[in-house]
């Protein structure tokens, strides 16, 4: 049964599509304790290639079959011109990641803009869409300004809110 804090995701409502499970935490990692079942059965995760390790490790670790497929490769790389578009604009107040590998590649592509001259922005205030963003903002050099604590639109929303009255 589904937890009664959790909603399901718009895009398979959208679809005319019920969720059997919604995790509360929202996270691999509330997927990974909270998921029901039984030990044995199967759990297909269809996932991106940069996928972190911690769901299928803990559906495992519980006695999950669990078969991972590859659906989609994230490719970092940012296109010649948007950082050199980018420095024709009012210098930008806050940035938002809401994923791991967009504040990677943001990270590093404006970086190269700064090293290369093209860029000559101070550094915006950075607000992440949960932990793990935040985290891997962190390792990329940028420390989160704000982090929403769960990772919908609603409570990134309110993050910037807060930054942008205060």
């Amino acid at each position: 049964p589904k937890p009664p804090a959790a909603r399901p995701p718009r895009a398979l409502m959208h679809a005319g599509l019920a969720p059997s499970f919604v995790a509360t935490g929202g996270s691999g990692r509330a997927l990974g304790s909270e998921l029901p079942g039984v030990a044995g059965m199967t759990v297909l995760l269809p996932r991106s290639d940069i996928a972190m390790r911690e769901l299928p490790l803990m559906l495992t670790a519980r006695d999950f079959d669990v078969t991972e497929v590859v659906v989609y490769t994230t490719a970092h790389g940012t296109p010649p011109d948007a950082m050199r578009d980018l420095a024709q604009q009012p210098r930008p107040d806050l940035v938002t990641f809401c994923s791991p590998s967009a504040a990677r590649g943001f990270i590093e592509a404006w970086e190269s803009a700064e090293r290369a001259g093209t860029l000559d922005f101070a550094r915006p205030a950075v607000i992440c869409l949960g932990a793990t963003t935040a985290a891997a903002a962190r390792d990329s050099g940028w420390i989160p300004t704000v982090t929403a604590t769960a990772p919908t639109m609603e409570a990134l929303m309110d993050v910037m809110t807060q930054v942008v009255t205060t």
